[in-house]
């Protein structure tokens, strides 16, 4: 393949560049956008796909995102790909400040405390990973039990959380395929009048026209 890596990369290296690129988020968002804006279909279509990606982004169920954002977007007729760079918007940087947003609205939204279990958490996660070295069959049960109490707000609160940062994607996204496209189409319609000599074929066109109308002036000086 023209312009491939000589040594193809392992299972390994591409989840570490998925969960952290080489560049820096900022390049790779950049990237990103300049991928969405360069999609096919109308610009409605590819912005609800990156909304849809962005919502399913806030959802605390890690590790299945993407196929969320797939099936919600297929069902929605939104653009698949637009979906797959939307879920973008969950990364290192942002699942912290998504993580607890959605938690202590949650909370909130079910009036019950709205602190972290932090000890909770501990003493379970330590009964999960004794329960996978023991490769004991209750490993799944315990951690249900375990993350059951911080699932269920973050489920209630990414909801409005992931409306407002869909909502906004949508029109941050809409934007800018719109004004990519306006300012590729007066880019092409430059280069064509340019190619074609528009703007010198007009000249000469009146030029003739004005040799025209002088030669029909002096035959009639003449008669």
């Amino acid at each position: 393949m023209l312009f491939g890596r000589r040594e193809p990369l392992t299972f390994f290296e591409r989840v570490r560049i998925a969960v952290w690129p080489r560049e820096s988020w900022s390049r790779s968002m950049a990237y990103a956008v300049m991928r969405l804006r360069r999609l096919g279909g109308s610009p409605h279509k590819v912005a609800l796909g990156a909304a849809i990606g962005a919502f399913m982004a806030c959802s605390p169920y890690l590790g299945v995102q993407m196929v969320l954002a797939g099936l919600l977007a297929f069902m929605m007729r939104a653009s698949l790909s637009a979906a797959m760079i939307g879920t973008l918007v969950a990364n290192p940087l942002t699942i912290p400040i998504l993580s607890f947003a959605s938690f202590y609205l949650g909370s909130g939204l079910l009036g019950v405390g709205g602190e972290v279990p932090v000890a909770h958490l501990q003493a379970g996660l330590e009964e999960v990973w004794n329960a996978i070295l023991a490769m004991s069959p209750a490993v799944w049960d315990t951690l249900g039990r375990v993350l059951w109490p911080v699932l269920v707000p973050m489920s209630i609160g990414f909801l409005p959380v992931g409306l407002i940062v869909a909502l906004a994607t949508y029109v941050v996204a809409k934007r800018a395929v719109e004004a990519y496209r306006s300012r590729r189409a007066s880019d092409i319609a430059a280069r064509l009048s340019v190619d074609l000599g528009i703007g010198d074929f007009s000249k000469a066109s009146e030029s003739h026209d004005l040799e025209q109308r002088e030669l029909i002036g002096s035959h009639g000086a003449v008669r």
